[in-house]
C-alpha cells in the first residue's frame, strides 16, 4: 500500500514539475509581447490555452477584459464586460423575446481583429452571441 502511494505522490510531482516547466500548453513569448505591449500596466493576468489561441483576462480601469491571441501574437478579438444596460436595445429586446424570465448572468461586448462587433449574453451557463442588429450568431 505505501509502495502505491509513493507511486501516487511521484507521479503527482511530476505532472506538477511538467506543467511549471511549460508543456504543450505554455503561452509563448511573442504572445505575452503582444499583449504586453498593448497593456503595459497590467500586472495582473491569467492565462489559458483555447484550443491553438490563447486568452488572457486581466482587469483593465475597474472593467473584466479579455483578449485572444493566435499564436503568433496576432490579436483575435477582445471582450469587455458590460451590463445589461449597455446593451443595444435591439439585443435587448432579442433576449427578452428568445429567453423570457431568464436571468442573464453576465453581458460583454466582444469586437474581432476586423472591427466588427458582437454581443454575448450569458443565460443558465450558455453563452449567447447577438449582432448589434438583434441576430443571434454562433460562436
Amino acid at each position: 500500500m505505501k509502495k502505491i502511494q509513493l507511486i501516487a505522490v511521484a507521479v503527482c510531482i511530476s505532472l506538477v514539475s511538467c506543467a511549471q516547466k511549460g508543456g504543450k500548453n505554455a503561452i509563448p513569448e511573442v504572445v505575452k509581447e503582444a499583449f504586453k505591449t498593448s497593456h503595459p500596466g497590467v500586472t495582473k493576468a491569467h492565462w489559458e490555452q483555447e484550443d491553438q489561441n490563447f486568452e488572457v483576462s486581466f482587469m483593465n480601469n475597474k472593467q473584466e477584459q479579455s483578449m485572444v491571441y493566435d499564436a503568433s501574437g496576432k490579436l483575435l478579438e477582445t471582450e469587455v464586460e458590460i451590463t445589461m444596460t449597455d446593451l443595444p436595445q435591439a439585443v435587448k429586446d432579442a433576449v427578452a423575446n428568445d429567453f423570457p424570465k431568464a436571468r442573464v448572468k453576465e453581458t460583454a461586448k466582444i469586437t474581432d481583429a476586423a472591427g466588427k462587433t458582437m454581443y454575448e449574453v450569458e443565460i443558465k451557463g450558455n453563452d449567447y452571441l447577438f449582432n448589434a442588429d438583434r441576430t443571434k450568431v454562433s460562436k
